[in-house]
């Protein structure tokens, strides 16, 4: 399974939405975040594995996002999203999550291999692949 998810949703803050509760009452009352725990865990058991796929920081806004964090916002910060990263991998280490997309399609001014942190997505793929498997090798 190819699991999109938003920072934005690893929030404590975050709540749900879209959800038909009629169908999935034991979803009722939950954070994406828990509802993401539900749902890695019932893959592990039917024997699913699972691709966590980071599409944007803000839920619905991955096609107007031009880099892998957001600049002047602090909960966006690429510090904020190596953070996440990290908790992902933790979190998630022994069960049915196998791989970790770092940032679906990227885009905009993301530049490859320019030496600029701002916008090297070369140089910023290797921070987050590094603080990955600093937590779960």
């Amino acid at each position: 399974i190819r699991l999109p998810f938003s920072n934005q949703m690893l929030q404590s803050t975050s709540t749900t939405n879209g959800i038909n509760y009629a169908a999935n009452p034991d979803l009722v009352g939950l954070t994406p975040l828990q509802c993401l725990d539900r749902i890695v865990a019932y893959s592990g058991n039917i024997s699913l594995r699972i691709i966590l796929s980071r599409q944007s920081c803000k839920a619905d806004s991955a096609s107007s996002e031009t880099l892998w964090y957001i600049p002047d916002d602090t909960k966006f910060a690429e510090k904020n999203i190596l953070s996440d990263w990290r908790m992902l991998a933790k979190r998630y280490e022994g069960t049915a999550v196998i791989a970790m997309d770092l940032w679906n399609e990227p885009k905009g001014s993301t530049t490859w291999g320019a030496n600029n942190i701002q916008t090297d997505w070369n140089s910023a793929a290797e921070r987050m692949g590094n603080s990955i498997l600093a937590e779960n090798p």
